[in-house]
């Protein structure tokens, strides 16, 4: 029965066709008519139930992913002891049990643990303990014992004077007053008082004995061998901490430091007045202690020397001091010029300043309106002071600037190095600019007189390189103040130079030279613009180089050691100088035995032998040892025989050639003509005789050589071509062997061969594109849907805000007319 049942109703679902909604239906429909073709159009699915679908699985996914966006659920495990690993099963059970206990009791653990017998303490020590409430003894180092109540008082009088709230201990000192027991506290408390302070001060008498006892034992060194070295400790191997630990370290230790506040900085002008009393004083000392010794050696002179003396009186008819009197001086006056023009000349640099003759700006031409220079409390004449100075063994701190070349040249020669830089580095903090108004234009003459004599002392001897170093740093402070000024002086010295070249321009340059360049490299900055006194002396110096004729082995070092300084003008700026690689070629060629149409760039070398081959080594100097560097004395000496022409020479001065190029090859490195310049300088190290140099000269030999050639592989040259076309190979289609190949049974895999690579891509790019149209599509819906839930929820959320507004309102308005209802009732009673 009950499977007829089933089998009719089966039946009539069966017989049953589906309904179809027209609307619901999507048809293709041919956009163009095609002849021999039938237009066909027929439904192709059904999109308002696949919407319908899509729709419901968002409504799952998305919307609840949306409704529960910032909610985090996490299950915290807060049974006691689970999460300890520290603890026993039995512990965990015992800890369990002891909670449950204290919750249904509600009591504290300390009520559960309690036996019954509450003991009271005080500060550690339990009431019964204690047999007496005496204040206890204050310790030594407080000092207010009236803010703190007293001193130790005793039990009974206490007991007696803090009356009411407890019971008497006795009755038998009842009749005593009040004022009494006040009075004999305050006796105890002074007597307690001053016996605290006589202990403490004992105590302090004794500890300084002690202490002084314990400086005299540690300076006699009697406990030096009880006390057990450092290195008797412990010896803990520590890794050593690296700079982030040292700085950590001091940073953690700096933090507590607070800023504390400092004297403020001295502006120029303060200190320049402050060395300048400080000189006047000790002057004013000094010579007070002359006077004194001149005092006692004119007693004992004869009467006939006493009665020579001079007499002058000014114009009141005052007695004038000699030794304070000046000679008087012309003072030329320019006739059409204001004293603006004459400062706006002295601060710009005219033609005509620049033609001046540099012997002329040290005479005095341009300082005739130059202010005499004079100290103010102490004036005293510069030559004749110093001189007995010196022979006193002491100096004067107040000194008369110099205005001629003559009594500056006296001054300085005279002394020793130390004495002249004390002279100077004076003379500069009397005449500060910050402290009178003519001090500048006196510097400015002390920078020229000064720079005579360092001119002057390059042309004497190169024995003495002492003084230069002093007269470089003095002339560099003087330099700071007119920049100007001393460009025009160094210009005018570079003039008088090129004079004496132009007259001989074949001829070997002196040590003269050298010292001069020597200054302008360290007066003035190196930098690749143009600088009036830089860039006149490299050009000077490059011209030096290009024509000066070699004609010993003196003067290739005297060459070198130019050229070496010349690579401090360049380094900056990596300008190139072809005459200083050009006169290196010559040098190689000069060590090698070269051939008769090999030729230097540069016309200054010799073309005939020997000459042709002076640095050419023959013999084995494999154990002759060289210096570093060469000595000044004997290259720039005027004697022939100073620099001998012998094989040790020889190498100091290839040593000194592997130096400079070395030097220059860093210096430019990284220009793209490097392997074009240096080329043919490794072609002449590679034809030097090796085998009969030393050690220390091969070692430098082959680091120079290995430098430039790693440089060439860095800067290399390439010419400009035509780009090469590749020739396009014809795709061929590859065979496709099988394996096990039976020709009875059918191949599916004929076709893969036939199938290109081209049409492998064209497939995989069509599904690709087609997979992320649908992408997009569904990436569109879904904001839609999101956007469409948004707007639900915030007309939602308005509907109920909208619904408490009027509640709110109905509300309000109900009591306002109760309140005006009580208002009306009370008026109208």
């Amino acid at each position: 029965m009950v499977k007829k049942m089933n089998n009719g109703k089966v039946r009539e679902t069966a017989g049953q066709a589906m309904k179809i909604n027209q609307f619901e239906l999507k048809y293709n429909r041919a956009k163009h008519k095609i002849l021999g073709t039938k237009a066909l159009s027929a439904p192709c699915g059904a999109p308002g139930l696949s919407k319908k679908k899509a729709f419901e699985n968002r409504a799952k996914t998305l919307a609840i992913e949306w409704k529960e966006r910032g909610k985090r659920n996490k299950i915290i495990d807060q049974r006691i002891g689970e999460g300890n690993s520290m603890m026993d099963n039995e512990e965990r059970i015992l800890k369990r049990f002891t909670e449950e206990r204290l919750k249904i009791f509600k009591t504290t653990n300390s009520e559960l643990t309690n036996d019954g017998d509450e003991k009271l303490t005080h500060r550690g020590r339990e009431l019964t303990e204690v047999g007496r409430y005496d204040r206890t003894m204050l310790s030594d180092e407080d000092n207010d014992d009236e803010m703190r109540g007293g001193g130790n008082i005793d039990s009974n009088i206490v007991a007696a004077v803090h009356f009411g709230g407890g019971f008497e201990a006795s009755t038998e000192n009842t009749a005593i007053k009040r004022q009494d027991f006040i009075a004999e506290l305050i006796a105890k408390t002074r007597q307690q008082r001053y016996d605290k302070k006589l202990a403490r001060d004992e105590y302090e008498d004794a500890t300084e004995r002690l202490d002084e006892m314990w400086n005299k034992i540690q300076q006699t060194g009697a406990m030096t061998s009880f006390v057990k070295p450092t290195k008797d400790k412990l010896n803990i191997s520590r890794d050593e901490k690296d700079d982030y630990d040292h700085l950590f370290y001091e940073l953690r230790m700096d933090s507590g430091k607070r800023g504390e506040a400092t004297e403020p900085q001295k502006i120029e002008k303060e200190k320049a007045n402050e060395n300048r009393e400080k000189l006047i004083r000790q002057e004013k000392t000094r010579l007070a202690k002359m006077d004194q010794d001149k005092e006692a050696k004119k007693k004992s002179k004869s009467d006939g020397n006493k009665n020579i003396f001079m007499v002058k009186y000014d114009s009141s008819g005052a007695l004038m001091n000699i030794e304070k009197l000046k000679k008087g001086r012309i003072k030329v006056v320019r006739i059409g010029s204001s004293d603006e023009e004459d400062e706006t000349n002295s601060e710009e640099m005219d033609e005509d300043k620049e033609k001046d003759d540099f012997d002329a700006m040290v005479n005095g031409v341009d300082q005739t309106d130059l202010p005499q220079s004079s100290t103010r409390d102490t004036g005293i004449n510069a030559e004749t002071e110093i001189r007995k100075g010196s022979e006193n063994g002491e100096l004067p701190f107040v000194i008369d600037l110099p205005q001629k070349y003559e009594n500056l040249k006296k001054l300085l020669s005279a002394q020793n190095d130390a004495n002249t830089e004390v002279i100077i580095k004076r003379l500069i903090e009397l005449y500060h600019p910050s402290l009178c108004e003519g001090n500048k234009s006196r510097l400015g003459r002390l920078f020229i007189l000064l720079l005579r004599y360092y001119d002057d002392l390059s042309k004497e001897s190169v024995a003495k390189i002492a003084p230069f170093g002093y007269l470089v740093r003095a002339l560099y402070f003087l330099m700071k103040f007119d920049v100007e000024h001393s460009a025009r002086c160094m210009r005018a010295l570079l003039r008088q130079q090129y004079a004496l070249h132009a007259r001989a321009p074949r001829e070997m340059f002196t040590f003269r030279f050298v010292a001069f360049l020597k200054l302008v490299s360290t007066l003035y900055p190196m930098h690749d613009t143009f600088h009036p006194v830089v860039s006149p002396s490299l050009a000077f110096a490059c011209r030096l180089v290009s024509t000066a004729r070699m004609c010993s082995i003196k003067d290739v070092a005297r060459m070198l050691s130019m050229t070496g300084m010349l690579g401090s003008f360049v380094e900056e700026s990596k300008r190139y100088l072809p005459e200083v690689i050009a006169f290196l070629h010559g040098v190689f060629l000069m060590a090698i035995e070269s051939r008769d149409d090999e030729r230097s760039p540069a016309t200054t070398f010799p073309i005939s032998l020997p000459h042709r081959r002076m640095l050419f080594i023959t013999d084995d100097c494999s154990m002759i040892e060289i210096t570093a560097q060469l000595d000044a004395t004997e290259v720039f000496s005027d004697d022939k025989d100073s620099f001998e022409e012998n094989n040790k020479n020889r190498l100091c001065v290839l040593n000194i050639a592997f130096t400079v190029l070395y030097r220059f090859s860093s210096i430019y490195s990284n220009i793209i003509s490097f392997s074009i310049i240096f080329r043919p300088l490794i072609g002449l190290l590679s034809r030097l005789p090796r085998n009969l140099y030393p050690t220390q000269l091969l070692e430098k030999l082959s680091e120079l050589e290995s430098f430039i050639t790693a440089q060439f592989t860095r800067n290399l040259l390439k010419q400009l071509q035509r780009p090469v076309k590749q020739k396009k190979m014809l795709d061929l289609l590859e065979p496709c062997f099988e394996e096990n190949y039976n020709a009875e049974k059918a191949h599916h895999n004929k076709n893969v061969a036939k199938k290109s690579k081209k049409v492998e891509i064209k497939q995989l790019t069509k599904k690709y594109k087609r997979e992320l149209r649908g992408t997009v599509r569904e990436l569109r819906r879904d904001n839609q849907f999101l956007n469409r839930e948004k707007r639900q929820e915030m007309l939602e959320n308005d509907k109920v805000r909208k619904k408490k507004t009027k509640w709110l309102i109905s509300t309000l308005q109900g009591q306002e007319s109760e309140y005006k209802k009580n208002i009306y009732m009370k008026h109208k009673l």
